[in-house]
């Protein structure tokens, strides 16, 4: 099966999109933007015996720790959006109202595709549609952050595409 449309949302709410390719890729090629260094990913590779990039233990435990520190990860699988949080807050509705903003217009997926969102504090499966998470859980939240605009960076190298919301 080929690879799908993936995503990191950071803390801030800055959404890196990352297609064809996978998500510990990203974070071994340019681990400053997750907080972490060339040194610590070398380290946590090296404890589990793996080789850097490879999806084992060591990408499992420093995902974690991404997400138990903010980050958000998405992945979008043949009939569902797979979400992965540290706990559905106000701060992380918002986050992933953004993010539905842009996925409801996702040719592939559309607003109606299936989301499953895995909450690590609380090991709960939420199951909803786009439509839901933009609606439900975006526009009830108290804090909406609008999306102006989204800016395009990409990054040549690994041919990100970073959003930005303003």
């Amino acid at each position: 099966m080929a690879m799908s449309t993936a995503y990191w949302i950071n803390t801030s709410g800055q959404i890196l999109e990352i297609p064809a390719s996978k998500h510990i890729a990203a974070v071994v090629q340019q681990p400053e933007k997750f907080g972490l260094t060339k040194e610590y990913i070398q380290q946590k590779f090296a404890e589990y015996g793996e080789p850097v990039g490879i999806e084992g233990k060591a990408r499992e435990e420093i995902i974690r720790k991404l997400v138990e520190d903010g980050f958000v990860r998405v992945r979008l699988y043949r009939n569902y959006w797979s979400i992965t949080i540290n706990k559905l807050d106000t701060r992380t509705k918002n986050i992933l109202g953004s993010w539905a903003e842009i996925a409801k217009e996702n040719k592939q997926a559309g607003q109606y595709m299936d989301v499953k969102i895995l909450e690590l504090t609380t090991d709960k499966m939420h199951t909803m549609t786009v439509r839901d998470v933009y609606f439900e859980l975006y526009e009830s939240s108290f804090n909406l952050i609008p999306v102006n605009s989204l800016c395009e960076f990409t990054t040549p190298r690994l041919k990100f595409k970073e959003y930005i919301l303003l």
